[in-house]
């Protein structure tokens, strides 16, 4: 089964939904009119006043399976959190701590894991149409690069989150996990 990246997307931006008063407390103490504005994949152009913003775009996918019936992906995501320079003083300061407060949004343990929107897996039987949520069970953010544009107008900080999801699946069949080890395999 394949995870539509833009389902997790819609996760992330709920998770930060989730925390936007702590990301806002941190723009306010530098530009009290500030607020973020997160988009779902990257925009050509963005009106200024639709600054600070987070766009969120997928980057990669890779499904590997695990044994017969789960298997697991890994999937990343590219952020690009852009903010205006109107302060050349305070313009590392700024993009430096709203990065950091929604890196600790991201990396905090209760929402490394989170439900996927919009996705599910269960029984392919349909005498048992049973569907369960798919959870997304790790995601973290490990680096960020930072780059201002040429005429210092804007500060765009560039990280790269990465989440795993473990999928399962109905088993038909008798294969190798219907195996006794102890009693087929293990000698007496």
């Amino acid at each position: 089964m394949y995870i539509s990246p833009i389902n997790i997307i819609k996760g992330l931006h709920g998770v930060i939904e989730a925390n936007r008063e702590q990301i806002d407390a941190v723009m306010k103490h530098y530009r009290s009119s500030d607020t973020l504005h997160v988009f779902d994949g990257l925009r050509k152009t963005l009106p200024m006043s639709a600054y600070p913003s987070l766009e969120l775009e997928p980057s990669s996918a890779s499904i590997e399976w695990t044994h017969t019936s789960a298997q697991t992906g890994e999937y990343q995501i590219e952020c690009y959190l852009t903010v205006k320079n109107s302060n050349e003083e305070y313009a590392a300061e700024y993009i430096s701590e709203v990065t950091r407060v929604i890196l600790k949004i991201l990396n905090y343990p209760d929402n490394m894991c989170f439900k996927i929107p919009n996705e599910y897996y269960g029984s392919d039987d349909p005498s048992n149409p049973e569907k369960y949520p798919v959870w997304l069970q790790f995601g973290n953010v490990s680096s960020v690069n930072y780059r201002n544009t040429i005429d210092g107008a804007l500060t765009v900080a560039m990280f790269t989150w990465s989440g795993r999801v473990l999928e399962y699946f109905d088993y038909k069949g008798d294969g190798p996990h219907r195996i006794d080890w102890k009693k087929d395999i293990l000698p007496t």
